[in-house]
This record gives C-alpha cells, sequence and structure tokens, in this order.
C-alpha cells in the first residue's frame, strides 16, 4: 500500500497526502480528516524515516530510463546529474524493469518516499505509468516524450523537422531514392521520425522506402545489409539511419559490400553524439541538444516541487543539421 493509493481513495493529490502525513498546517479539516480515513481504511503506514527529514523531502530526484547503454542516454544523464547536483539534490538512476512488467506498479514502489520527483526517459507508448503519476499529482517530467502531455511536463527536441531538414539536404544535393532505417517498434522518437519522413520525401517527390532497423550499430549493420546488398539499379542512393548508432552500423555495412561512402551512398543519423564526430568519414547527422534536454528536464522538474508549484509546461528545443562528410551527390550526379 502506498501514497499514491491513499490519494486516489482520498480523491486528492499525492501532495495534499503528503501534508497531512507530515502534520503540515493549512489543509481543510474536511479534506484532513478524507485522507486520514483513506489511510486507516487502506491501512496505510507512513514511512517513518521519510517523515524524519525536514518537511518530508528526501532531497533525491529519480531518472527512469530504459538503459545506459547508448550514447544518447549517456549525455543526457550526465546533464542531469550535473544539473541535480548544482541544486543540492542527489540523482537515483533507475533502470525500468522487464518490458513484460507493469510500469504502474514500478512507479509506485520509486515514489514517495524514495524520491521527491521523477524525469522519465523511456520513450514508449504506455501510459501506464502516466495515469498513476497524474493521478496522484506526484511531480515528474517526460523528457522525449511525443504521445498526449496533458497534466505532464515534457522536453523533447523537434524530431519531426531534424527528420526534414535531413531529407531536404539530401533531395538538394540530387538523390532521388531514399531509404530510412527505423527506430525500434513502440518508441515515440520512432514513429515521429518515420512519418517525417515519408512526408518530406512525399513534399519533394523523393522515391521513399522505410526498412526496419532500430536504435544500436549491432542492428543497424544487417538492417543496412539487407538494403544495401542489391543490384545498383535498385539500391537506395542515401540511406537516413534512426540515429548515429545505426548510422555507424550502416557506414560498416557500406564498407563490408565495398561501397564508399558518399560516393556510392550517402548517409545520415540523428543525434550528435561523440562518435559521429570521430568515424570515418564523420557523420552528417541532426544534431540534438541532449546536454540542454538534460539541464532543462532537470529545471522543469525543480519548478514543481517548490510552495507554489509551476503548471506542466512542453519546451521543444531546435534540432540543428550538421553537414559532414558522410554525405554527398548520388553517383549519377557525380
Amino acid at each position: 500500500m502506498t501514497i499514491f493509493d491513499v490519494a486516489v481513495a482520498a480523491g486528492v493529490s499525492y501532495s495534499t497526502v503528503s501534508r497531512v502525513v507530515n502534520g503540515q498546517r493549512h489543509i481543510a479539516e474536511a479534506t484532513r480528516a478524507r485522507v486520514e480515513r483513506a489511510m486507516a481504511e487502506l491501512g496505510y503506514v507512513a514511512d517513518l524515516r521519510a517523515r524524519s527529514l525536514a518537511g518530508g523531502s528526501t532531497k533525491i530526484l529519480g531518472l527512469l530510463l530504459l538503459d545506459i547503454n547508448s550514447d544518447y542516454m549517456a549525455e543526457i544523464v550526465r546533464a542531469v546529474d550535473d544539473e541535480v547536483s548544482r541544486s543540492g539534490y542527489d540523482l537515483m538512476l533507475c533502470t525500468t524493469p522487464s518490458r513484460t512488467g507493469d510500469p504502474g506498479d514500478y512507479v509506485r514502489r520509486l515514489a514517495p518516499g524514495l524520491v521527491d520527483g521523477l524525469m522519465i526517459l523511456v520513450p514508449q507508448d504506455n501510459d501506464r505509468y502516466l495515469q498513476v503519476l497524474r493521478t496522484s499529482g506526484f511531480p515528474h517530467v517526460l523528457i522525449d516524450h511525443h504521445g498526449a502531455s496533458g497534466g505532464s511536463s515534457v522536453v523533447r527536441a523537434t524530431n519531426e523537422q531534424g527528420v526534414r531538414d535531413a531529407v531536404r539536404h539530401l533531395a538538394g544535393l540530387g538523390h532521388t531514392a531514399i531509404t530510412h532505417l527505423r527506430g525500434d517498434e513502440g518508441q515515440d522518437t520512432t514513429r515521429i521520425r518515420e512519418a517525417a519522413f515519408r512526408s518530406e520525401c512525399e513534399r519533394l517527390g523523393v522515391r521513399a522506402t522505410v526498412a526496419p532497423g532500430g536504435f544500436n550499430e549491432l542492428v543497424g549493420h544487417p538492417a543496412a545489409l539487407a538494403v544495401l546488398d542489391v543490384p545498383a539499379d535498385l539500391r537506395p542512393t542515401a540511406v537516413v539511419a534512426a540515429n548515429d548508432a545505426a548510422a555507424l552500423g550502416v557506414l560498416s555495412a557500406a564498407r563490408a559490400l565495398g561501397l564508399r561512402v558518399p560516393e556510392d551512398v550517402s548517409v545520415v543519423g540523428f543525434d550528435d553524439v561523440t562518435s559521429a564526430r570521430l568515424t570515418s568519414p564523420r557523420l552528417t547527422t541532426v544534431r540534438q541538444p541532449l546536454a540542454s534536454i538534460g539541464r532543462v528536464a532537470t529545471e522543469l522538474l525543480l519548478s514543481h516541487l517548490g510552495p507554489e508549484p509551476a503548471e506542466p509546461r512542453l519546451v521543444e528545443l531546435a534540432t540543428e543539421l550538421v553537414v559532414r562528410e558522410s554525405s554527398g551527390p548520388p553517383p549519377a550526379a557525380v
């Protein structure tokens, strides 16, 4: 039994239950009585360790994410950690359990009591954890979320614009057949980027194909082999990968097939992580302001923790096309 359950049963927010648990004033007696009755009926026992902290605060912020095995995740985590440290809070890093589990139950175990608020970097179309957080009124911020955002603060990059910029760049070089290696199934960014790719190719009169892919090099390599290991007249002259990691897989697949980049096939990534600048050829990519995303997400969460919590906000940070050596004119135009 958690404070979330008490909030739902009493028909109040998490913060109201927290104030009752911690004996704070300025709560209507009828509301206090309703919360105390719900606690008694549910058999809720307050976490005495949390209550012993000043004001009931843990001074810990949580960051919930899928994993940390990508440069994209790592750069955001570093920025969050730096900003949290400057704020006087500590950071608890949490990875999600098995994808077959119930995210709502996992979030209930994390907060409250362990953390004062959550940042969630789980870009999947799963509303269960959002339902729990919004119903209880627990402070939270969604990172890179493109679903319904009512009641939640969200910080994300302009994914759609970034993909459109990449397609326009390639079309401007003369490419008329472009393939998009899509990201992982079930993720917001996969859906958004694929839709933008199809739409922009249609607008520009470019022949567009979409192939299964993913967000890591090990998936990008075999996916690119399937796309590129075909007769030259059937091969796309450019590939827009789901992200930089997948784009590195495309570069390695091209080398394995004896194709030159960009002379035989151009490659564009997404993110502009460190490895994009170090590979050969250096990767043309869409830069996401990853450090700014982490910093703004932390600032938003802190704004919800004060005595007068800020209203939920949507913050979109601009992407930027970075042109390097992996993109050039198509073979027929060289």
